[in-house]
């Protein structure tokens, strides 16, 4: 059993925010999102910062998902140490 993290993309929240999301996916079934907290240039406008998680574990491995811009935030490489 695999997992399939599926790109990004832009979802409406239940609140009906906008966030840029990465679903995760094990055996075919969504099991959750990652979505991006950090933005830092404009295309961020008009999305709502995430409050997810970012290192996940699943089958026995651990991993973290960065988003975007996110890669060049050292704070956010600090969480997966």
């Amino acid at each position: 059993p695999g997992v399939i993290l599926g790109g990004s993309h832009i979802r409406k929240s239940e609140d009906g925010s906008l966030l840029n999301s990465c679903p995760i996916i094990q055996s075919m079934v969504l099991v959750d999102f990652y979505d991006q907290k950090w933005f830092s240039s404009p295309r961020g406008k008009g999305l709502t910062k995430g409050d997810s998680e970012s290192i996940f574990i699943m089958g026995g491995l651990r991993f973290g998902i960065l988003l975007a811009e996110e890669i060049m935030e050292e704070s956010l490489w600090e969480e997966f140490k």
